[in-house]
Order: structure tokens, then C-alpha cells, then sequence
């Protein structure tokens, strides 16, 4: 049975169409769901930062492809069936789907699926959006510190609405919601302006956002109708208050640096402890090291407080589906984990995991 599907990712939405297909068929929307948020996430991760051919415009640009997808997971016949005519575009959208290949076996009923993929890549923001927004001149000094000090009690009614996710990652991750305050205090064009690879953090400082407006009325001294805002969220590899944050006195701050330097050694050290506990339990298939192409798997999951594993998914693929699922299987088996140590502050611990395969001879 031969299955067609499009599907269409942009940096912030997915689009699904589906074509002989019933809706039934959960199988089916289960498997095509894993394979976009396969690619997705290694798109997210290849996308070029800047592109100079989007330096002056406004318009986005897409660029699909084709490929089958075999029993096995493997594929066939990948090819590009509309280009973005930007070379460092096409070649990162391309490095996404081959660095997700292989995916998961196919549904039983299938024997092949060919599915069309579509990259869409923005210019950035700025250059988007800087015609809209009413972005006070700089050279404006007579206004200065009125700006300064409304700037301030906006962000801090900002930061004491917050809720911080409660979850420890390996890298420190931030994300800038933007968005402009009318006079009245109520505010407009809320948005991502930066978004992280952590949805949570992003979905965190949009209702931080919402829940700490309207804010007070602008001043009648600013001449302005209205005054852009990027706040930044953050997530440190340290789960502690914010030394840097207005509201912490002297003292508070100290103890927040004596904390911090505790709880560096002890996610140090449950690091390892977690690393080597994986490691020791892994026994990969020797036979695969000469016929890859990366004998490198990434695998990304959480550790809850209480030690059990939460959501193991592969990152980074050797191109073997069955040494890629030979670390998931480690993960399983080894888990769970020793409890978090007290120092860290946290529901849970984001970890990364990196399996290298070596010559065993």
C-alpha cells in the first residue's frame, strides 16, 4: 500500500494536508506527526542564522522536497521540487533531512510513503517588523530617563509575574518576547521575537506578559503613542533566583552566589554519576562501525526528581536505526536514575548524552 502526504513546516506553525488518507487512521497520523517533529527539530537546529540574500526584504522563502520513505525507515529518491534560490538555505534545509534519516519503521500496512516537505525561513524580525513599531529616536535625550524609569517598572511587574519553569538545563537557554505598551497601558503585537528550543520557556514569558497587563499609563511628558518592550527570559544551568534581579538585597544576592557554587558541584557530579551509569550499560552493536557514515547518536531526555526517566528522543542520528535504537534501550534499561540531590532546585533535569561508537579491536 503507498501512502502520499505533504506537509509544510514554518518556523512557528505546522500545516497538514493529507491525501488518501482516512482520519481515521491514528497509526498513520502518529507516524507522520513523529517524522515532522523530527525534521522540524533538526531544521531548528541547521537554520542559518542570517541569510545576506534577505538583508532587504520582507518576504519569506520556501524551499520543498520529496523523498519515500522505505519499510525500514530508510529513504529513496530524495530530491528538491522547489527551490528558495539561496544556496545556504537549500543546504541546511537538506542537512535537516538527512541528519533525521533514518526514521521509525513504517506502519505495518505500508510498504512505502512519500511524503513532500516544505522549510520556510524568515528574514529576521527586526527587518520585518521595525516599519510597524513606533521605536522611540535615540537621540532624544530629553526623554531619557523618563523612558528609562517607565522602561523599568514595566519589566519588574514582568519579573515578579513570572513563573519560572521549574526544570534544570544543561545549557542556559533565553527567549525575547517583544511587544509595545499603548498609552493607556495596554499592550499590542505580543510575540517571539526570539524564540528557545525550550517551548515551555517561550509559552512562560508570553503569559508573563499578558498576566502583568495592562501596565500604567505612559507618561504625559513621553511624546510617544505608544513604547516597544523586549524583555528577555532565561533558563540557567543553575535553578536559582536571579542574582541580578532588582528586588534581592545585599545580602540575598551573597547567599544566592553561595548557593549557586553549591549546586555547580553537585549537577557536576550527578552528571557524571548519570553518564557513567548510561555508558556501563551500553553494549552497541560492533558490527555497524565500518558501514556509518556518524557513529554518533545524541539522545536528549529528563530526569524527574524522583529519579525516573521522562522523554528520551534522539537528536542527532547515526543513520542506524538499529544502533539508534540501541542507546533508547540503554536509556530504559539503565533508568531509573539515583534521585536529584537537594541543591538542585528543580521538578526535573534536562540531560544530553552523547554515545560514540569505537573500534572495538
Amino acid at each position: 500500500m503507498k501512502e502520499f502526504f505533504t506537509l509544510c513546516f514554518t518556523f512557528f506553525l505546522f500545516s497538514i494536508s493529507l491525501a488518501a488518507h482516512s482520519e481515521a487512521n491514528k497509526e498513520i497520523d502518529a507516524y507522520t506527526a513523529k517524522v515532522r517533529e523530527k525534521i522540524s527539530t533538526n531544521w531548528i537546529n541547521q537554520k542559518p542564522e542570517n541569510v545576506r540574500a534577505l538583508k532587504d526584504t520582507k518576504d519569506s522563502v520556501v524551499v520543498k522536497f520529496l523523498f519515500e520513505i522505505k519499510k525500514d525507515g530508510s529513504i529513496q529518491n530524495l530530491k528538491i521540487i522547489e527551490s528558495s534560490k539561496i544556496k545556504e538555505i537549500n543546504e541546511k534545509a537538506l542537512s535537516a533531512v538527512k541528519l533525521s534519516i533514518p526514521f521509525p519503521p513504517l506502519p505495518k500496512k505500508l510498504d512505502i510513503l512519500t511524503i513532500v516537505y516544505g522549510f520556510r525561513f524568515e528574514p529576521p524580525l527586526a527587518l520585518k517588523k521595525n516599519e510597524e513599531k513606533q521605536v522611540p529616536p535615540p537621540d532624544k535625550e530629553t526623554y531619557k530617563k523618563e523612558l528609562d524609569d517607565y522602561y523599568k517598572n514595566v519589566v519588574d511587574k514582568i519579573h515578579l509575574n513570572w513563573k519560572k519553569p521549574n526544570v534544570l538545563l544543561v545549557d542556559t537557554t533565553r527567549a525575547i518576547i517583544s511587544f509595545s505598551v499603548n498609552r493607556d497601558g495596554s499592550i499590542k503585537d505580543l510575540e517571539v521575537a526570539e524564540g528557545s528550543d525550550f517551548p515551555e520557556l517561550d509559552e512562560s514569558g508570553l503569559d508573563a506578559v499578558k498576566n502583568s497587563a495592562p501596565f500604567s499609563a505612559i507618561p504625559e511628558k513621553i511624546p510617544y503613542d505608544s513604547v516597544p518592550i523586549k524583555y528577555t527570559f532565561a533558563l540557567d544551568t543553575v535553578a536559582v533566583y536571579d542574582v541580578n534581579s532588582p528586588h534581592l538585597t545585599k545580602k540575598e544576592k551573597i547567599n544566592i552566589e553561595e548557593d549557586t557554587k553549591k549546586a555547580e558541584k553537585a549537577i557536576k557530579k550527578y552528571h557524571d554519576e548519570i553518564a557513567a551509569k548510561i555508558n556501563k550499560g551500553w553494549d552497541p552493536p560492533q558490527d555497524k562501525y565500518f558501514a556509518l557514515r556518524n557513529n554518533i547518536v545524541e539522545l536528549e531526555f529528563f530526569v524527574l526528581q524522583n529519579g525516573e526517566l521522562y522523554r528520551p528522543n534522539i537528536t542527532l542520528s547515526s543513520g542506524d536505526w538499529e544502533l539508534d535504537q540501541s542507546t533508547i534501550q540503554t536509556i530504559e534499561l539503565v533508568a531509573p536514575f539515583p534521585p536529584l540531590p537537594p541543591e538542585i532546585k528543580a521538578d526535573r533535569f534536562k540531560f544530553i548524552h552523547k554515545f560514540l561508537l569505537k573500534q572495538n579491536f
